[in-house]
């Protein structure tokens, strides 16, 4: 590295130009990059739950379903029923809309001469309370009347079906959605109307990540650049830590966007964590060049010294910090997983950028030397760095046996805590409580039940099988069951098409609305209700009549409740065929919710292994000392346990983004103590005692590192403004984890560094580097 480095120093102008023609490649690929918040992406397109959701598609049409629901004290008025009509003829349209079913366009099957007609609730809204009376007194006989009115006349729902597969297409985002948003704000007023439903969740979220990026990204950036000016006093140290920031986040999300993929809720905050970690290795070139100004050394020689010294902890940093990340890599989420890839990427590439265009830039202008000391002054300490000198020095003294007993002490009091953790994978719970998609579900399914829907497939495996009377007594025994677990509701299957034709062909008798004796009369009924322009048979059964579909509907429930309800479903479903060669298969987007549950532990403690493990192997070899990468562990040891035990006393849950902590925190934390160590074993090396070493490393290294802490701290901080509950979580505990990591380093780890026996670094630093008139060396 240190050839690099003196001909990066010897012609930097041509190096930044090197780097500013490879920047501006990537950067044409960045406006390419899409956003997606669609859930069905969290998990493998090969997991048994994916696979199933896209069968029920393919059999059955678009399972994305969107819901209007308009909310006034009375929705049974002439007002209400034409806005009704209105917003319904508004919604049909618009492009992506496949069909709109408001109350006025239920359908119901009456008995004539021919046999059955078919006919609308309403040919027009209702014009006069008469018209009211009679609409009414018409729909709430229809078996969709539970579905789409409350019970207590104060919300009616409009169901919006949109094209197969445009739910989680950018068309959606840019177009259909916002034009739903628009006719719908036109119709508001005085009576409340709320838009849910899995693609209006997907949708919202895309919306939110695009605010969060507008947001936070800058933010972060102004928060490193105003730690970065407390901290050196001097405007021309703004641009250093702004240039690997800004190389690698370009690389970066040109990468992505060229190898075709998209940012999520999870890659969202990409930007934030490359703009915060970027920076952190320029605070510590800084500190190392104005440390070197202070001790006489010309501009010149400062720069190439600090970079001689911090090169190789630099790589080592940023190597851990990247297998901090990449241990992601391994979990079942594969939001995760990519965030964990494109983040170690990134930190890769700020090294690049720090080793080579950060000396570039320094080399190009002095910078002035700040703390207010002199040159030629005894010590270039000031009173932080002394008070952080006698801090380590009471370290070394029996003090440090006590910090060691009250650290094993915490992480005894956080083991209890761990246990107590609970997970929560449901999507609507990582949007904030009074986000209006959150606040409008929570309404909505007061009124009308669930939002999200389960199919429960019947597969009787050969073709008009479902039109066995037999199969059908089945099913209808399985739909009562379904309606009576809680939590679910207002299923629907063939079996109300099958009942309302046979009553209606038997003089509308209430006594008729059965499931007629034999398959051929089944078969008739059908045929009928097809030629008569009955629609929506072809979401309830597949083309040959082979396979039929229930659908029922899920209010939000917390992730376990949906876990349990979803077995007794599927043991129900199993149940109601038991010594029949039929199949029974259930899908929906809460099955997609508990193989994240089931998956979250497993994928957890792999990545948790795999970090450790690795960034330990890292550190003991690069150090050529195994005990120095047992010492670098203890912070994150320290760190991670307090981290579960605080989320276990505090209720808080692990989701999709605080699963994620634990890594970063080995990842990123794991530097303070790569830092600490190497110039430790440094200023043992030029031959000072225990005491005074650390000391020493106390005052230099152990000020950037609280630098460093704090500037993580507040950078990540910024992630607590996000518009997603589990990203601004997330936020809090990093800054939480940064300052614990930071005391960690500083407290216990030097108490344990004065007592053991280790071999110093082999390669001492000339003495101008490490000398301070203070301390005294070994003779």
């Amino acid at each position: 590295m240190g050839l690099i480095t003196q001909y990066v120093l010897k012609h930097p102008l041509p190096v930044l130009g090197v780097l500013l023609a490879i920047t501006v490649v990537f950067a044409t690929f960045v406006p390419k990059l899409h956003i997606s918040s669609d859930l069905r992406s969290m998990i493998p397109q090969d997991d048994p739950a994916y696979r199933a959701l896209e069968a029920v598609t393919d059999e059955f049409g678009s399972q994305d379903l969107v819901m209007v629901v308009i909310r006034a004290p009375d929705v049974y008025t002439v007002r209400t029923l034409q806005k009704v009509q209105q917003l319904g003829d508004r919604l049909r349209d618009i492009p992506g809309v496949h069909s709109v079913l408001s109350p006025l366009d239920v359908e119901l099957v009456r008995g004539s001469e021919a046999g059955i007609e078919i006919e609308p609730v309403a040919v027009a809204a209702p014009s006069t309370p008469e018209d009211v009376a009679r609409f009414k007194a018409r729909f709430l006989t229809s078996s969709l009347a539970d579905s789409l009115a409350s019970p207590d006349g104060r919300a009616l729902a409009i169901l919006v079906t949109l094209d197969p597969g445009l739910a989680f297409q950018d068309d959606f985002s840019r177009i259909t959605g916002p034009q739903i948003e628009a006719a719908v704000a036109k119709e508001q007023g005085p009576e409340s109307i709320d838009v849910v439903g899995e693609p209006f969740l997907a949708y919202f979220g895309t919306r939110s990540i695009r605010r969060d990026l507008a947001v936070l990204f800058p933010l972060a950036v102004a928060v490193v650049l105003g730690s970065f000016y407390l901290s050196f006093r001097t405007a021309a140290a703004l641009l250093l830590p702004m240039v690997p920031v800004l190389l690698s986040l370009t690389w970066t999300l040109g990468l992505m966007a060229a190898l075709g993929y998209h940012l999520s809720i999870v890659s969202s905050v990409l930007p934030v964590m490359l703009t915060v970690v970027g920076s952190a290795s320029a605070i510590y070139i800084l500190s190392r060049y104005q440390e070197h100004r202070r001790e006489g050394q010309e501009h010149a020689e400062a720069v190439k010294r600090a970079m001689a010294a911090l090169n190789a902890p630099l790589i080592m940093v940023s190597l851990t910090d990247a297998v901090g990340f990449a241990s992601l890599a391994t979990s079942f989420v594969q939001p995760v997983k990519e965030f964990g890839w494109f983040t170690a990427i990134g930190i890769l590439f700020s090294l690049v950028a720090t080793l080579v265009a950060v000396p570039a830039v320094l080399s190009l202008r002095e910078l002035k030397v700040t703390q207010g000391q002199r040159r030629d002054a005894p010590t270039p300490w000031g009173t932080f760095d002394r008070g952080m000198a006698r801090l380590a020095g009471a370290m070394a003294r029996p003090w440090g046996i006590a910090v060691i007993g009250a650290s094993l002490l915490l992480v005894a009091l956080a083991a209890v805590g761990i246990p107590r953790v609970h997970i929560e994978t449901n999507f609507l719970q990582y949007f904030r409580p009074d986000s209006p998609i959150a606040r409008g579900t929570r309404v909505v399914e007061r009124y009308l039940g669930g939002t999200n829907l389960i199919s429960v497939v019947v597969d009787t495996r050969e073709p008009d099988g479902v039109k066995n009377p037999a199969v059908l007594a089945r099913m209808e025994n399985l739909q009562h069951e379904l309606d009576a677990i809680p939590g679910l509701g207002h299923s629907q299957s063939i079996i109300n098409v099958v009942k309302e034709v046979n009553r209606a062909l038997h003089a509308d008798e209430p006594a008729a609305g059965r499931i007629p004796d034999s398959r051929e009369a089944i078969a008739q009924e059908l045929l009928l209700f097809s030629m008569q322009g009955g629609s929506g048979l072809d979401g309830l059964v597949n083309y040959d009549y082979s396979k039929a579909r229930i659908v029922t509907r899920m209010t939000t429930l917390p992730t376990q409740r949906i876990k349990q309800v979803m077995e007794e479903v599927q043991a129900r479903s199993e149940a109601a065929f038991a010594g029949t060669p039929i199949r029974v298969s259930v899908a929906g987007i809460p099955q997609i919710v508990v193989r994240l549950l089931d998956q979250f532990i497993p994928s957890l403690l792999q990545s948790l292994a795999l970090s450790f493990g690795i960034v330990g192997l890292i550190v003991a070899l690069l150090m050529r000392s195994w005990l120095m990468g047992a010492l670098a562990l203890v912070p994150l040891v320290l760190t991670v346990a307090l981290q579960f035990g605080i989320m276990g006393y505090f209720g808080i849950a692990l989701d999709v983004a605080t699963t994620m902590i634990a890594s970063i925190t080995i990842g990123v934390g794991v530097d303070f103590g790569i830092q600490l160590i190497s110039r430790y074993r440094q200023e043992r090396a030029s031959g000072r005692v225990p005491a005074d070493a650390l000391a020493v490393t106390a005052a230099t290294t152990g000020r950037a590192i609280l630098t460093n802490a704090v500037s993580l701290a507040a950078g990540f901080g910024v992630l607590a403004f996000s518009e997603f509950r589990a990203v601004a979580v997330l936020g809090l505990f990093l800054v939480l984890t940064m300052l614990i990591s930071a005391a960690a380093t500083l407290l216990p780890v030097p108490a344990l560094l004065v007592r053991v026996r280790d071999r110093p670094a082999q390669a001492p630093l000339p003495a101008t580097a490490t000398q301070s008139a203070g301390p005294a060396r070994e003779a």
